[in-house]
């Protein structure tokens, strides 16, 4: 069975504590080995094991549970879960490469949505940078109704089915 363990810490020296980490993990498999990722405060490894699911739980309670090393072991089956990688790193750790490219948004605005939703969440008086790049994004994705679409939601729903910006469209129309 293949699983994927996520251990959540800031060690003094990282680097160093994910490689034994890993050489601890490579007594459980010999099946493609111990394949691993991390950053300053988190690791995630994938491997393969013969070793019941019993048994790992086991050997990663004692091996982090008793040190209060917070992580979680899951079973993984890559056609029943959800998750965005790099493409290098979706390779290394799951040997997939289903991970699309983002089209939605291009480099420059991927940046600014995530400074704003990560490093600067303070709101714009206004209105913050997020919405406006999701706006600009939603306008060039959108048709824009016609006259005909918006009277026909008029003759089914009532005119107080129209949202604002339908009802300036309207308003525009009539001009």
């Amino acid at each position: 069975m293949k699983y994927l363990l996520n251990v959540f810490i800031a060690h003094p020296n990282q680097e160093q504590f994910v490689e034994s980490l890993a050489m601890e993990i490579s007594q459980l498999t010999k099946i493609n080995g111990v394949k691993y990722y991390y950053g300053p405060q988190a690791a995630v490894y994938t491997f393969e094991t013969k070793t019941s699911f019993e048994n790992v739980k086991s050997f990663f309670d004692a091996i982090l549970g008793d040190l209060s090393i917070t992580h979680i072991l899951v079973p993984i089956k890559t056609d029943k879960m959800s998750y965005w990688l790099e493409k290098e790193h979706e390779k290394h750790l799951f040997g997939t490469d289903i991970c699309k490219t983002n089209q939605e948004y291009s480099e420059e605005e991927q940046k600014q949505l995530q400074d704003q939703l990560f490093l600067n969440s303070e709101m714009d008086e206004e209105e913050n940078e997020i919405e406006k790049i999701i706006r600009n994004n939603e306008k060039k994705s959108k048709n824009v109704p016609t006259l005909d679409d918006l009277l026909d939601k008029i003759n089914q729903n009532g005119i107080s089915s129209l949202t604002k910006t339908e009802k300036e469209l309207l308003n525009q129309y009539s001009k």
